[in-house]
């Protein structure tokens, strides 16, 4: 069983899960959980802040078989009832219990009773190390996290993008993720339409996911910002493997004679096509 911590919107969280993974039960405040085949991945979710694993074990034996090194351990405490002191009393007492075999352990200090999104990734707490471990308590139950939201790559896709306009409003880049998986578990090669693309959110975050992305907006500037803000972003991120397309519109129905374009350097293996319309 997994649980997701979810966003600040729960039930644009549970939407998405739904959407992916079938039935989701809601655990506690804030919490999820869900059943899945194969290891959900955060970079997948929008709406999710921390993904984590139940346990099957108790939290110190899964402790104790962590290979020789130093441990980073944080915990988040989900409990009725729970209290900043409640978490850090639980990793205090694993600790000691550790420190007593012979294992070097720092714990991570909470401020409330979970760690923040932020606490947890910069403490390195994303389940990427098996060395550096966030546990969550929910009662009697435990689990170990096995991913936490990069909000700081968010960060960068939303407000480093080189062409913005206040005026048409800024999609967050979270919430266009959401509304793609909200249609649910997309074959690989599939389209990503996007009939009014402004700044080309969607069609950036559809691109991240490795689908065929596809816009149009009757505005050209917004044509011009949306191939500027791809270029940007294939050239950061040089392994995403879908294609981009944007294209001004007349009325969204016809369309005339086309031509293309290709933006970015021959080594990025994404093309944006760029086509006019003649009205």
């Amino acid at each position: 069983m997994y649980l997701a911590v979810l966003g600040r919107q729960k039930e644009i969280s549970i939407a998405e899960l739904e959407a992916l993974y079938g039935k989701v039960k809601e655990i506690g405040e804030g919490l999820a959980g869900f059943d899945s085949d194969t290891q959900p991945d955060i970079i997948r979710l929008g709406g999710s802040l921390k993904l984590a694993e139940k346990l099957s074990i108790k939290p110190l034996e899964f402790l104790s078989k962590i290979p020789d090194g130093k441990i980073t351990l944080g915990v988040s405490d989900y409990s009725n009832h729970a209290s900043k002191k409640s978490a850090i009393y639980e990793a205090l007492k694993l600790k000691k219990i550790l420190t007593r075999h012979g294992r070097s352990v720092r714990v991570v200090e909470n401020k409330d009773a979970a760690l923040s999104t932020a606490t947890s990734l910069h403490n390195g707490l994303s389940g990427k190390n098996e060395r550096k471990v966030e546990l969550i308590k929910v009662n009697e139950e435990w689990y170990r996290v096995i991913g936490v939201q990069d909000i700081d790559a968010y960060a960068k896709r939303d407000q480093a993008r080189p062409a913005r306009d206040a005026k048409v409003g800024m999609l967050p880049p979270k919430l266009a993720q959401i509304l793609i998986n909200l249609c649910g578990n997309l074959p690989e090669d599939s389209t990503v339409l996007d009939p009014f693309c402004g700044t080309g959110v969607v069609l950036q975050e559809a691109s991240l996911m490795g689908y065929q992305a596809y816009g149009t907006d009757v505005d050209e500037r917004m044509v011009k910002y949306t191939d500027t803000n791809l270029k940007w972003l294939f050239s950061e991120h040089c392994d995403q493997r879908g294609a981009s397309t944007s294209e001004p519109r007349n009325d969204g129905r016809e369309r005339g004679g086309e031509r293309s374009k290709y933006i970015g350097s021959p080594e990025t293996p994404c093309t944006i096509n760029s086509s006019k319309t003649k009205k």
